[in-house]
């Protein structure tokens, strides 16, 4: 279900608010509705639903991440809190002193400039999954016996 269009822009807003918290799922959970109700959209609002869907809103964030050059990727990873529970402990200031170290500038550049610019970049890669997956046809949308082949074995 998508009721709306999204784009870059609210992705990104909405990344930028979670940063303080990092990405994990149930980080997520606890301080990333709006960025869990951007990226997996549902009329279902449970508790239950929520914890799915930060799953998966996490999951799409990794991918985005992924689809960086090992640099940025990196820098990501720490500035999100992505990897290992350690990281979820640290302070912002502190992953963002580790982040600037792969850059070689200080924190605060690596905050004013770069921070921005990784996070913007990824809102667009992920941006690109979602709108990968929103028009990529289902294989139920093509039965075996309606007489046309699946988009996999067109050729």
């Amino acid at each position: 279900m998508r009721p709306q269009r999204i784009d870059a822009n609210q992705i990104y807003e909405r990344l930028h608010c979670v940063v303080r918290y990092g990405v994990r799922a149930n980080r997520l959970f606890e301080h990333g509705r709006p960025l869990i109700d951007l990226l997996i959209p549902s009329d279902d609002t449970s508790d239950e639903c929520y914890s799915h869907r930060a799953i998966l809103a996490e999951e799409v964030i990794r991918r985005g991440i992924e689809r960086e050059n090992r640099t940025d990727a990196a820098a990501l990873r720490i500035t999100l809190s992505v990897d290992g529970d350690s990281s979820v402990l640290k302070k912002l200031e502190t992953r963002r002193r580790e982040a600037a170290r792969i850059y070689g500038v200080t924190p605060n550049t690596y905050r004013m400039n770069h921070e921005r610019a990784l996070l913007h970049d990824l809102a667009f890669q992920i941006l690109a999954i979602i709108l990968r997956e929103e028009f990529r046809p289902q294989a139920d949308e093509y039965p075996d016996d309606c007489g046309h082949d699946s988009p996999e074995t067109a050729s």
